[in-house]
């Protein structure tokens, strides 16, 4: 997909994820998330700064680490701020994406990714991390299920579908958020093989 559309799918899963965030009670950000081992608060702190790191990849196109810059979001003292720090950090990501050259290559630690690479890896992390927080609090969350189904195909193509599941479900069974019986590990996973494929442009 062209840059334009990446740009308003991470557009789109800041909108999504601002939703959810704005009926997370005060109480509930404190509460642990699920899948990750950090409370509410933490896991919107690292969507926030995975997309801004991913927006400088994508400026800076550094060849062999992350963009030196520590993302603080200590000064985000109410949950309304927090929220206004995902939206922002996602909106400097979208940014990047639009302006970028299209066939520009960043680091990142499973590989290198283009602009378009980038937004597909960072809507897939708002969106399972999204998950992490409505499961921890035992809300419903379902975002857009073409939104759902442009990040499955983009990040994980040959994504093995169980029968009737839809493509939010496999998207969480990819990234290790499906039922498993009890004491059987998680499933590990990374984007090597996506970055494989999105070092073109998508």
């Amino acid at each position: 997909m062209p840059v334009e559309v990446w740009a308003a799918v991470i557009a789109d899963v800041v909108d999504e994820l601002d939703a959810l965030l704005g009926v997370v009670t005060e109480s509930g950000w404190e509460s642990p998330a699920a899948s990750v081992g950090w409370t509410c608060r933490r896991t919107a702190e690292h969507i926030a700064g995975d997309f801004a790191h991913y927006a400088g990849q994508i400026i800076g196109q550094p060849r062999d680490h992350y963009v030196k810059f520590s993302f603080d979001t200590s000064r985000a003292s109410t949950p309304d701020e927090l929220r206004e720090v995902v939206r922002v950090a996602g909106g400097m990501l979208s940014a990047a994406v639009r302006t970028a050259s299209p066939d520009g290559l960043g680091w990142h630690p499973h590989g290198y990714f283009t602009p378009a690479g980038f937004a597909a890896i960072g809507a897939a992390e708002g969106l399972v991390h999204g998950h992490d927080i409505a499961a921890g609090l035992s809300m419903a969350w379902s975002p857009n299920p073409q939104l759902c189904e442009q990040v499955l195909s983009t990040v994980f193509p040959d994504a093995e579908r169980r029968v009737a599941a839809t493509a939010w479900t496999t998207l969480l069974i990819q990234t290790g958020r499906d039922e498993r019986p009890q004491g059987k590990p998680a499933r590990t996973w990374n984007y090597s093989a996506a970055a494989a494929r999105l070092s073109v442009n998508q």
